[in-house]
């Protein structure tokens, strides 16, 4: 057999490991963003600043457009039809393989403490989604974890009088099955492809501006673009009240050892949050 026919058996198996470690349908298109026009492989990551690095890929593969002249609307940026950009199921087994680890591409993504992430999605996608048009298709999750935490018919609860509270949340994720995770809070060792992607840079929320202005400077991009991720469009969450004990951290810790471990986060970071 010829190292080709054996990078395109690599790359085939290894698109079967992802696609098979997520339930969601369009997970595994949704996990990687290559440009059109350069060698860019970025692992996404959700809820680590994909919105604002997916802008800053789609002007950098179209300059010097804005990203809003490109498409219609902010959550446009994650279709791949509407940026023009692809995604892993338009490859072979051999151009995963390739796109993976031959040093022609430029491979990064960007990690963040799992304490700090966890908390970004419950916020975001489940303690109010009945109050954004945006969100409603997680009405139906925060009502089961409610359900789940109260033994009451998902069908008749009530979000408005009795939103589902953070532990209520973290208890219903320690009971979950990677398979069966959101991609909010999927393991990010997994949605990052590890250990079959080789990185030339793993940039962190903590230091978001400073790590995605490094990318762009690696990549070439014109100063103006650099520049501008010195902004981020979604700020991280800080709130006086500290949604962590001392239970729910170990709980939290437990279900993403991996993350925390692959990573390098602190296990006794969670007072943080």
């Amino acid at each position: 057999m010829s190292f080709k026919a054996i990078d395109s058996l690599k790359g085939t198996l290894i698109g079967h490991r992802v696609r098979r470690s997520n339930y969601y349908a369009p997970f595994y298109q949704a996990s990687m963003t290559l440009l059109r026009n350069s060698n860019v492989a970025y692992i996404e990551n959700s809820k680590v600043g994909c919105t604002k690095i997916k802008k800053c890929l789609l002007e950098l593969d179209n300059w010097p457009k804005r990203w809003d002249e490109m498409i219609e609307k902010e959550v446009h940026i994650h279709n791949k039809e509407l940026t023009n950009m692809v995604g892993p199921k338009k490859l072979t087994g051999i151009g995963l393989y390739t796109v993976l680890n031959d040093p022609s591409f430029y491979r990064f993504g960007f990690v963040r403490n799992p304490y700090d992430r966890l908390l970004s999605a419950y916020k975001d996608k489940i303690l109010a989604p009945q109050k954004s048009p945006d969100k409603r298709n997680y009405v139906s999750v925060a009502c089961k974890i409610k359900a789940h935490s109260t033994g009451e018919s998902a069908r008749s609860i009530n979000l408005d009088n009795t939103p589902v509270s953070f532990s209520e949340f973290v208890d219903f994720v320690e009971k979950q099955r990677a398979y069966d995770m959101d991609r909010h809070w999927f393991h990010q060792y997994l949605t990052m492809w590890h250990p079959y992607c080789k990185f030339h840079f793993i940039g962190r929320f903590e230091q978001f501006s400073s790590d995605l202005e490094q990318v762009l400077i690696n990549l070439g991009a014109p100063d103006q673009l650099v520049k501008s991720a010195r902004s981020r469009d979604n700020a991280s969450f800080s709130s006086k009240q500290k949604y962590y004990t001392g239970d729910v951290a170990e709980k939290v810790h437990k279900v993403f050892k991996t993350d925390f471990d692959t990573y390098g986060y602190d296990k006794n970071s969670w007072s943080d949050y």
